[in-house]
């Protein structure tokens, strides 16, 4: 495994990553990106992390949404974790994961579920090597908008 970048810091996302974080979620869909970034950086359940290169340039993102379930207590989600391309292969994926998942045991919350396209084969060898695994839950969904 290559070795992790160490003058690459891992922070919190701040209001200023707003234009950085819309080009770097280009990269994950085709789908207009709806950023609420006053809303990301606001909500105290929402753990949004960035990673920056020693540029200051954001070249990472992940969040983690805690919320409760009334029979299982708070859980976590973890939610739109991307590398830029130039980036990826070099473990940065499993750092911002590393720090989602300290997070989650700093909250105590009861476990993580995260969703994962069966296209992005990387990721989610990466999720398996981190001691997620595969359920088939027969997820339903009902856009409203």
């Amino acid at each position: 495994m290559p070795k992790k970048q160490t003058a690459i810091k891992t922070r919190f996302a701040k209001h200023e990553d707003e234009t950085q974080l819309i080009a770097l979620f280009k990269e994950l869909t085709d789908d207009p990106i709806n950023l609420q970034i006053e809303t990301v950086v606001g909500d105290e359940n929402c753990h949004a992390v960035v990673l920056e290169n020693k540029d200051g340039s954001v070249i990472g993102f992940g969040a983690l949404v805690i919320h409760l379930i009334p029979l299982k207590g708070y859980v976590g989600r973890i939610e739109d974790v991307i590398i830029q391309e130039a980036f990826r292969g070099q473990g940065l994926g499993e750092r911002l994961l590393d720090k989602l998942i300290e997070i989650a045991r700093k909250q105590e919350i009861a476990n993580i579920t995260l969703n994962s396209n069966p296209k992005r084969i990387a990721a989610r060898n990466l999720y398996l090597k981190k001691g997620f695994y595969l359920r088939d839950t027969g997820v339903f969904r009902l856009d409203l908008k």
